[in-house]
């Protein structure tokens, strides 16, 4: 039985729980904290945002590589502003922010890509704006805003003791993993891809 976030129900948040088959991680696995509920994000924060994006590499080749980009959040009126005309902006589960260097920007196939500040998942990718007239705005669920029901939705997993977003080194190389679908605690694996 899936557990649908109550805020939500009829639009796609991003965020999930699952129950992982493993109760140790392996030393490559780099958890992120979750958020504290007073942890909220504020105007001028800066965060960092993962993705695996389209990317050129040197031999000039589009591939899908991971990659991080730093953003500037904006404050919530201003976002607000900004999305009025059809995007569905939701100020009270949501944040938007732009790129501090507009070279090093994320892009819309990094939907579901973690959105972290000191370690801290804060927020997972939900849009990037195609409008032109709104710049290289990226818009992310809030992940403080949905504590209340993460917490719910860990209270019926009772067998599980890991959770949340993690990093998998490969090869020395950071690829991140989210968190993808509620599960029931009937549920016995559930895969992170």
């Amino acid at each position: 039985m899936k557990k649908r976030h109550p805020f939500n129900v009829y639009k796609g948040s991003d965020i999930a729980v699952v129950k992982l088959d493993v109760e140790k991680l392996p030393a490559e696995v780099i958890p992120f904290c979750m958020p504290k509920t007073s942890d909220r994000l504020t105007a001028g924060d800066e965060l960092e945002i993962i993705g695996y994006g389209p990317a050129k590499s040197f031999d000039g080749k589009t591939r899908r590589l991971p990659r991080s980009a730093i953003y500037v959040v904006n404050s919530s009126k201003e976002c607000s502003e900004r999305f009025r005309q059809g995007n569905n902006f939701d100020p009270k589960h949501e944040n938007c922010g732009y790129p501090k260097d507009h070279l090093v920007k994320v892009h819309h196939e990094d939907a579901g890509g973690p959105v972290v500040r000191n370690k801290v998942l804060r927020g997972i990718v939900r849009w990037t704006a195609s409008d032109s007239t709104l710049g290289d705005t990226v818009v992310f669920s809030d992940i403080v805003a949905y504590t209340p029901w993460l917490k719910l939705a860990v209270k019926h997993l009772p067998s599980t003791r890991k959770h949340g977003v993690y990093q998998l080194s490969l090869g020395g190389t950071l690829y991140p993993m989210q968190v993808l679908e509620t599960v029931a605690p009937t549920r016995q694996r559930a895969s992170v891809q």
